[in-house]
């Protein structure tokens, strides 16, 4: 999981001074079930500790990815995917599930479940679902501090 690799910065006529942002990625597929969503948080959270990102962020990270992995887990079909990207500044991470229910954003008067949601749009620096009729994907972003100064936007990463 060492990211992609920079074929020009290998040659060698390539210039000394090429700066490409070198992105590094993760996925892992797991079936939709309650007993995956220890993996996933555990997945990610080896995944960007191995990128350098200070335990505090990879805290929420893995706090967030938790939330969303029990919705694929309930709400879903029988996979979901988990994805991580790293570029520049910007860590990108997306759960996506297969199966027709949409989540609930708003927890009902007087429910004891459903705030996860809530939890990640409050530790994500930006949250987004969107809804295909057999997939959703919940796409979270937070900023790191010190990564780079060179910001990749996540959309150029994130699966279609």
């Amino acid at each position: 999981m060492s990211g992609f690799t920079n074929v020009l910065s290998d040659h060698p006529r390539a210039p000394a001074s090429l700066d490409v942002p070198q992105p590094r990625h993760g996925a892992v597929a797991l079936t939709a079930d309650a007993s995956q969503v220890r993996i996933a948080r555990r997945f990610v959270a080896t995944l960007v500790t191995g990128w350098g990102i200070e335990a505090e962020l990879v805290d929420s990270v893995v706090l967030v990815v938790g939330e969303l992995a029990a919705n694929a887990a309930e709400h879903g079909g029988s996979y979901m995917y988990v994805s991580a990207v790293l570029a520049g500044a910007e860590l990108c991470v997306n759960v996506t599930d297969l199966g027709p229910r949409a989540m609930s954003a708003v927890p009902a008067a007087g429910e004891e479940r459903g705030r996860g949601l809530g939890i990640v749009d409050c530790l994500a620096d930006w949250f987004d679902v969107t809804h295909r009729p057999q997939a959703h994907t919940a796409c979270v972003g937070f900023h790191v501090p010190g990564a780079g100064s060179r910001q990749v936007p996540c959309e150029q990463f994130t699966a279609t």
